[in-house]
């Protein structure tokens, strides 16, 4: 997988984590709070791959 795939999956599941993360916490808080984590992780990802230019 080239740079440029891998930023395209990560942020595609970036925005479906995005997208289920208020039904996530409405489920169970614990649940939202590892998808908000989940999601602050793969910005994390995100700005290490485009740092790597």
């Amino acid at each position: 997988m080239n740079k440029r795939q891998l930023v395209k999956e990560l942020s595609a599941l970036l925005t479906r984590l995005e997208l289920v993360s208020d039904d996530a916490t409405y489920q169970s808080e614990l649940t939202g709070a590892y998808v908000k984590d989940a999601i602050a992780n793969l910005y994390i990802a995100l700005g290490h791959v485009n740092d790597k230019s």
